[in-house]
Parts: structure tokens; sequence; C-alpha cells
């Protein structure tokens, strides 16, 4: 009798223990999921921005060999993305080709100025360092004039505020539903064992040497969850990359790493947190009431 009992209490601990891990797991893989959507649509927001080019028009004394060293020293910036260069023959063939007849022999000359279409990296598209980009540009002496999209910039910019708002409002909602969810698992599985916490009690226990068993397995709960949220993200990542690979820009690996290694330190941390505050709990709890 007794040992049967036993056996069932152990199975109940048993299956607390795995409901919390399983629990745990769902809920890390839930926040690795959000996790890689808001680094994907950052990953999309830089490429469109990205692609925003504007126009340097050179002036017209410079010889092709020094049209051609500026260009390179300007994409040795550390501002610009890419840069493609438009010399004064091409300018003025794309020109008499959207005409329909050759202006340079009507003229007797090429008034066109050679002109570069400079594209910067996405954090230099910001208003701030837009402004100094600019600065910096129009004061080279190479330069004659340097026309910006600055109405689709601010478009751009404010789409992307607007975006990434709504996603970290969303994010903050699922994080604080995400420990909530936790918390009331970790509590449950911590309950499975108050007699155990109790019966430590009564023999002179103290209460970092009762805590210190449940938080060494919550970490371990913790780290395993992670562990198999991490699994789960990879292969939702490779089927998504599989099957909707034009919508999934996230190939910085780097970023991946980071976000899978912050999943595993979240499940970790959380786990230590919660168990940390259900035993204190049942600690204080008296004799007569832990079995209510």
């Amino acid at each position: 009798m007794v040992k049967s009992e036993t056996k069932s209490i152990r199975r109940g601990i048993r299956n607390s223990y795995l409901s919390s891990i399983v629990s745990v797991t769902l809920v890390l893989f839930l926040l690795g999921t959000m996790g890689m959507i808001m680094l994907n649509a950052k990953q999309l927001s830089d490429n469109v921005r990205e692609t925003v080019g504007f126009n340097i028009f050179l002036n017209e004394n410079l010889s092709d060999a020094e049209v051609n060293l500026f260009n390179k020293s300007l994409k040795s910036k550390p501002y610009v993305f890419d840069t493609k260069l438009t010399t004064k023959s091409e300018a003025a063939q794309q020109f008499s080709q959207e005409l329909g007849e050759d202006f340079v022999t009507f003229l007797g000359k090429n008034p066109l100025p050679a002109s570069i279409t400079v594209q910067l990296k996405a954090q230099y598209l910001i208003d701030a360092n837009l402004k100094r980009v600019r600065a910096d540009i129009e004061q080279m002496p190479q330069v004659q004039e340097v026309v910006f999209q600055d109405n689709l910039v601010e478009a751009i910019n404010a789409n992307v505020k607007k975006v990434s708002l709504i996603i970290m409002v969303f994010a903050g909602l699922l994080l604080f539903v995400s420990l909530v969810l936790i918390n009331n698992t970790i509590r449950l599985a911590v309950y499975a064992r108050r007699q155990i916490i109790n019966t430590m009690k009564l023999v002179g226990a103290t209460s970092n040497f009762i805590r210190r068993p449940f938080l060494l397995r919550g970490v371990a709960h913790g780290l395993y969850a992670g562990l198999f949220a991490v699994m789960l993200l990879v292969g939702l990542y490779f089927l998504a990359k599989e099957e909707v690979g034009d919508v999934i820009y996230l190939n910085n690996i780097q970023w991946i790493i980071v976000l899978f290694g912050a999943i595993i330190g979240i499940g970790v941390v959380i786990n230590f947190i919660c168990t940390y505050f259900a035993v204190s709990k049942f600690l204080r709890l008296k004799s007569d009431e832990i079995h209510y």
C-alpha cells in the first residue's frame, strides 16, 4: 500500500516536471517566433531603406579618371551601401534615347554632367544622420549638386516607426502573458512537492537548504525548455525558408545566434526567479496551511 502511494507520488511529480518543461518550451517558442518576426521586419525595413538612392551631380571640369577615382573614394565611406556611376557619355546616350534624336550633335557639345547614384546604409537614413551625410557630401569639391528624395525618405521612416511600434507593443503583451504562464506553471510544479518542503521544515532544514535543489532543478528545466524551444525555432526557420522564402529576409547569422541565446537565457532566468518565489511562498506557510 505504502509502495503504491509512493509510486503514485513520484509519478505525479515526474508528470508535473514534464508538463512544466513542455509548457515553458511552448511559451519560449512563441517568444522566439515573435523575436524572429521582429528581426525579419527590421531586416526588411533595412532592405527597403537601402534601395532608396539620391543623385550627386559632379563638376563638368572633371576628367573620366577623376570621376572614377571620386566614385571609388565615395564607395569607401562608412555610410555608403552602394553607388552607381553614370559618365557624361552615358548620360548623353540615355537622354538621346529618351528624346529620340542626338542632341549632342545638334548642340555641338555634351552639357550633361557625370552623376553618381548613392544608396546609403539603413542606419544613416535616419533624419539626424541623413543631415550629416548630406552636409559631408555637399562640401566635397567634386560635387556640383546633391538631389535627395526627401519626401520618400520621410514617408519610409514614418511607416517603419509605425510598424515597429505596433510590433513592440504586441511583443510586450506577449512577454507579459508568457511570464504569467511560466510563473503559474512553475508554481503548480512546486505545489506538487509541497509535502516534501513541509517535511524538510519539520526536521529543521534551513530555507536556503530547502530552496537549493528546487532552484537547481528550475535552472535545469529552464535550460532544457530553452534548448527544446531553439530546436523548434530552427525547424520553423528552415520550414519558412522552404515554403515562403520570398518573405524571409532574416539571413544575419549573428542576430539568429543572439536570439537563440536570449531564448535560452530567458528560460533559465525566469525559471530561477519563479521557482524562488514559489518555494518561498510554501516556506512561509505553516504546517496546517500546507494542504490548502
